[in-house]
């Protein structure tokens, strides 16, 4: 017995040592750390890009930059990786161009776009993040396309005709309330992520499309079409999947997911 009890206490530790490991292996994100690593970031304080890779936003009509958030707003921010201000859009939009050397052009196996903003009036129908030509590079937006008010994401990849199209309705959202929309390319599927949750995905796999002289635009789709009204607290973009703690620190840490993912779970029952 006193043998048996030896053996089963060595594989208790071993499987806390397994834990332990695992934990490790996963330390917590900073979002110095995470920002870093993006193409371009930008926290709509000012015009000029959070981590200086790309050219200045350039102001087109009416929008307001450096709103300061306060109370619940702005400690939301600063949990999603804001800096507590935000972009007011009353019509106008703000054109990001190219990035230097093209770096906005993202035409590899992955990418990630991150997008926090909320809608007062809860309307939405507008462009909000998209860097489109004749290919579709990339393009994320809000719009009613005979389903309702929806969330949407669609690129292409090289080589093909038909663009990839993701897409998640408002039911169970509230719309007049701040949102985290995040899409995950990682080559082999495509993802679209609002306030951490999983809303669609598609496989997917092959480089993006290039859109060359297309230039990315916050607000508004090309020619200032279909523009947004409301707030961008911050729009970051990477060429690389971030991971799923990423991701998550990005929508305002687990709880805030796991509320977000109770309330998806309740509007599908």
């Amino acid at each position: 017995m006193k043998k048996r009890r030896l053996t089963l206490s060595v594989s208790a530790v071993g499987l806390l040592l397994a834990a332990a490991c695992m934990c490790a292996a996963e330390p917590a994100v900073s979002p110095d750390g995470l920002f870093k690593t993006a193409v371009a970031v930008w926290h709509m304080a000012k015009v000029k890009d959070s981590v200086g890779k790309s050219a200045p936003l350039a102001i087109e009509g009416k929008v307001e930059l450096g709103v300061e958030l306060t109370g619940p707003e702005r400690e939301a921010s600063v949990r999603c990786g804001g800096d507590g201000r935000a972009a007011r859009f009353e019509g106008g939009w703000l054109v990001a161009g190219r990035g230097a050397n093209e770096a906005l052009n993202l035409t590899g196996h992955a990418l990630t776009i991150c997008l926090r903003l909320r809608d007062p009036s809860g309307k939405w129908a507008a462009g909000l993040l998209s860097k489109k030509g004749n290919a579709k590079n990339y393009n994320l937006f809000a719009w009613d396309l005979g389903h309702g008010m929806e969330f949407g994401f669609e690129f292409n990849l090289r080589g093909e005709r038909q663009f990839r199209q993701l897409r998640t309705p408002l039911e169970g959202l509230a719309p007049d309330a701040w949102h985290d929309l995040v899409v995950r390319y990682d080559g082999v599927k495509v993802e679209l992520f609002v306030d951490g949750v999983l809303r669609d995905r598609k496989p997917a796999s092959g480089p993006v499309a290039e859109a060359p002289d297309a230039s990315v635009l916050i607000g508004a789709d090309p020619g200032g079409r279909n523009s947004f009204h409301g707030l961008v607290d911050h729009a970051a973009l990477w060429d690389r999947a971030l991971t799923e703690a990423e991701i998550e620190f990005l929508s305002g840490g687990r709880e805030a997911v796991e509320r977000a993912r109770t309330l998806e779970g309740a509007a599908r029952r």
